[in-house]
């Protein structure tokens, strides 16, 4: 059987979908749960694709989560390896941040259902999906920007063997109800 891992930030933002999908590909999925306090990186060696999850800190708030730097550090290394990697939000931010790529601020928060342009295989299409995020990044040298709309201009980038979407892809009807029920104070704020 093939090993997946979730790095996973928050509990009302885990992988939904996506595991779903990757059981019926064959995946057994692993977790690293951050906001358990007691968490542990598995062997690179040991997995075949590293799945990087959303959540409401940013890449750059080490001095308010300090494991965020060991995160960096294994995400790098991972990336490192050649293996395959997707991000979702902040997965997305990690991802390009270990690539060299700057994150950043966005000048205005994305919350809400809106549409993007995806570009991929030689096609564009519109698709309506799912934002939650206040921060964006620059387009890793080496990737392709895959999607953007008029609010945020990078919102996915690939290669071939990294997946990263700014947007949420992984969101169940659950799902969508836990991180407007967490995150109530940023739409009341907007």
């Amino acid at each position: 059987m093939k090993k997946a891992h979730c790095l996973q930030h928050v509990s009302y933002e885990g992988p939904q979908n996506i595991v779903k999908h990757l059981s019926a590909m064959g995946y057994e999925t692993n977790y690293t749960k951050f906001y358990e306090n007691d968490y542990s990186f598995p062997q690179i060696a040991d997995i075949d694709l590293l799945v990087v999850m959303g959540g409401p800190m940013g890449v750059n708030d080490t001095s308010e989560f300090s494991w965020l730097a060991d995160e960096l550090a294994f995400i790098k290394e991972y990336v490192k390896s050649g293996k395959k990697i997707i991000g979702v939000c902040l997965g997305a931010q990690f991802i390009a941040k270990a690539l060299g790529a700057n994150v950043y601020p966005n000048s205005e928060k994305e919350i809400g259902w809106s549409d993007i342009e995806i570009s991929y295989f030689n096609e564009t299409f519109t698709h309506k999906v799912l934002h939650w995020h206040g921060d964006t990044f620059d387009i890793p040298e080496g990737c392709t920007s895959i999607a953007t709309n008029a609010v945020t201009k990078n919102q996915g980038y690939s290669a071939d063997n990294i997946l990263a979407f700014q947007f949420h892809i992984e969101m169940t009807e659950a799902g969508v109800k836990e991180i407007i029920a967490n995150n109530m104070h940023e739409i009341e704020a907007g």
